[in-house]
């Protein structure tokens, strides 16, 4: 007589074999993911920097229209820096359109002149230019023109003569030579220097080709002196 196997063979049997088929499915995903390729590292782009040329700051927002007085402070600390001493001797300003300095046209600027006192002339380049165009400011020390005293003299004398700071600022000075009767359309020289015959400083006021509209005005008052 068989002896009957015991209930639970059967299903410890089962139970065995899906275990080994779950084992040999593992072992081929190691397998698979054991010889697949490494991935390769994504290539690096290094951004194109371009860098445009540096423009120097200028001193003015319309080269168009451009006030000499407005960059007066700016122009001195510029001639102190030279030398401490340092003294206006004029101001030219060319072509005046309006009551404003036109610099975009050929020919534009505006220079400042500035000297130190020559008494003991120890110094060869006595004088600063410090000229404004469209494309900014530059300084230049240059040497003192001179002039004899007299005929036969042979100390020369200083052709420039400094000169005050000027209480009638610039387009004071043009609004004043256009209300003279220089039209507003006609582009002008302006320039502001000592006068020896007046002893002070004035504006003189001129349009190319038109010597009947030359005009002399106080640097201090703004009043017009001389019209031709």
């Amino acid at each position: 007589m068989r002896k009957k196997k015991p209930n639970w063979v059967l299903p410890a049997a089962a139970a065995a074999i899906v275990l080994a088929g779950a084992g040999a499915i593992l072992l081929l995903r190691r397998g698979s993911e054991s010889v697949r390729p490494a991935p390769q590292p994504s290539a690096v782009v290094t951004p194109v920097v371009t860098t445009e040329p540096t423009r120097p700051e200028l001193p003015f927002r319309d080269p168009a229209r451009v006030d000499p007085s407005d960059l007066y402070p700016k122009v001195k600390q510029r001639a102190l820096t030279w030398n401490a001493d340092a003294r206006l001797v004029s101001i030219a300003a060319t072509p005046v359109v309006g009551d404003k300095v036109d610099l975009t046209q050929d020919g534009g600027e505006i220079v400042y002149l500035f000297g130190i006192d020559l008494s003991a002339r120890a110094r060869p380049l006595a004088r600063l230019a410090v000229t404004v165009r469209r494309g900014g400011i530059e300084q230049t020390p240059v040497s003192e023109p001179v002039r004899a005293t007299a005929p036969n003299a042979r100390t020369p004398a200083p052709t420039s003569i400094q000169v005050g700071e000027p209480n009638c600022v610039f387009d004071a000075a043009a609004k004043a030579a256009r209300a003279s009767g220089i039209p507003a359309a006609t582009p002008m020289k302006l320039r502001y220097e000592a006068d020896g015959k007046l002893k002070r400083g004035v504006w003189t006021a001129k349009a190319p080709g038109r010597a009947d509209l030359d005009r002399v005005i106080d640097g201090q008052t703004c009043a017009v002196i001389i019209r031709r």
